[in-house]
């Protein structure tokens, strides 16, 4: 007997499912791209992306009116925004 498989086309294919590749997939599907992820393992998350510290940034100590200062509170705030 024969086997038919059906042939699915997307857009974009993301390797890995990490924070990195789920945010790229992310983006590609809100932008109305057809998107495939690929991840090795059986779920996400679980490689280096898993074992991360949690902690958003180093900033704690920068310098008020500084450019570093500024940039950690935009990626404080798109963090949030992204969590929603």
């Amino acid at each position: 007997s024969s086997t038919c498989r059906r042939i699915e086309m997307y857009d974009v294919a993301v390797i890995g499912g990490g924070v990195v590749g789920i945010t790229i997939a992310r983006s590609a599907v809100l932008a109305g791209l057809r998107v495939v992820l690929l991840e090795a393992s059986g779920d996400l998350l679980t490689g280096a992306s898993g074992a991360n510290s949690g902690i958003a940034c180093t900033g704690v100590d920068a310098t008020e009116g500084t450019l570093e200062r500024a940039l950690i509170r935009d990626a404080i705030s798109q963090i949030r925004g992204f969590c929603r």
